[in-house]
């Protein structure tokens, strides 16, 4: 009896020490929104995501560094863009430019600043075409505005069991059965994290 509570007890410590970031394996469902709109059920579907300096990871993979938040890996970061040659050696314009150097970098934003934004809806389009390599100095915004910009870096996180749609506990929007449910923050850089993807 004595044996059968000490298990139980280091059941429920386990438990209740348990953190998203310990469930990355195919079984699980990761959840997650932005802890700014106080949802309680998930607004996107995997784990909480930065974009930093153009790179996307897992929101693991940064953390904290006074008014700065940083990857804790470098990034590659192409240097010297240009088109490629063809067989007959001219410039494939076709294909767009591809990344001809790489160096790697620290990325990092800052936490709190401000940020332009183009008001031209045209100016998508043009913008994606620049991060693909494609026409990549033209840029035809015409109105940008300055906005105030604040990195989100606190998420409610959803954990979930995939398990068939038939089975009791089942709930679609966790894509699963929940395990658990945490607020996540980005750690301080002084604190342990992981590499991230």
């Amino acid at each position: 009896m004595k044996k059968l509570i000490v298990s139980l007890m280091a059941v429920v410590s386990l438990s209740a020490s348990a953190t998203w970031t310990q469930y990355s394996s195919y079984k699980y469902q990761i959840s997650n929104t932005p802890n700014k709109s106080q949802l309680s059920t998930p607004t996107f579907m995997g784990a909480p995501r930065l974009s930093i300096s153009g790179v996307s990871r897992d929101a693991s993979a940064a953390c904290i560094n006074g008014n700065r938040i940083e990857f804790v890996q470098p990034i590659r970061k192409c240097t010297k863009w240009a088109y490629e040659r063809d067989n007959d050696g001219d410039l494939n314009r076709d294909d767009g430019k591809k990344c001809q150097a790489y160096k790697y970098v620290k990325a990092s934003a800052t936490l709190n600043g401000t940020k332009l934004v183009c008001e031209n809806r045209q100016s998508v389009i043009w913008a994606w075409e620049r991060e693909t390599g494609k026409d990549f100095d033209r840029d035809d915004c015409q109105i940008k505005r300055s906005v105030s910009a604040k990195t989100i870096t606190t998420y409610t996180v959803f954990v979930a069991k995939k398990v068939g749609k038939n089975t009791a506990g089942y709930k679609k929007q966790y894509g699963g059965k929940l395990l658990f449910k945490e607020v996540w923050s980005v750690p301080s850089c002084n604190g342990s994290v992981n590499a991230g993807k």
